[in-house]
């Protein structure tokens, strides 16, 4: 039996949640371990995270009489299952692509400018010709790569902020 995508959006929120919680108690709260440049790039992470947790656990209150494995929110926005990841599409006027794999339990925020790819386990973000990964999350390496997400931070906020959650505002909460 395949899992609802309801069930699957409120499962990508217990994740977020707990990633969120893990970056706070592991990175965030370790005193004097982290420079002041460190935790602006966590605290901003932290954000992005948290703004689309609640974002997309109102986006699964409002859709939980949607049965089947396909939602057209609205036109060019899409909600979806594809194999083991719920997908959440806006194709138009930029492509962005919202996943979560429920194997692995990693969400993936995917523009055609970068990909940030996020687990338990650690933070994986690809752009402009940069990559990284930060596992597990510890303040050290957060330190070793602050310059490289402050930067790229930018795309993804940008990315989240101004045309994914407004979209889910005004198509699918205001309803």
């Amino acid at each position: 039996m395949s899992m609802p995508i309801t069930q699957g959006l409120e499962l990508t929120v217990k994740t977020l949640d707990s990633v969120v919680t893990s970056i706070r108690n592991n990175v965030l709260r370790s005193e004097g371990a982290i420079d002041k440049k460190a935790i602006g790039a966590v605290a901003r992470l932290v954000e992005l995270l948290e703004k689309t947790a609640s974002t997309l656990e109102a986006l699964s209150k409002k859709l939980v009489e949607v049965k089947g494995d396909f939602v057209e929110i609205s036109p060019f926005f899409y909600l979806f299952k594809a194999g083991n990841n719920i997908v959440l599409l806006r194709t138009k006027p930029e492509h962005i692509a919202l996943s979560f794999n429920l194997d692995s339990k990693t969400i993936s925020i995917k523009t055609r400018q970068g990909e940030l790819s996020v687990s338990q386990s650690g933070l994986i973000v690809k752009a402009r010709g940069i990559a990284f990964e930060i596992t597990p999350f510890t303040p050290e390496g957060f330190n070793a790569r602050k310059d490289e997400l402050r930067i790229l931070l930018g795309i993804f906020e940008k990315t989240v902020y101004k045309r994914l959650i407004p979209n889910i505002e005004q198509k699918v909460l205001k309803r």
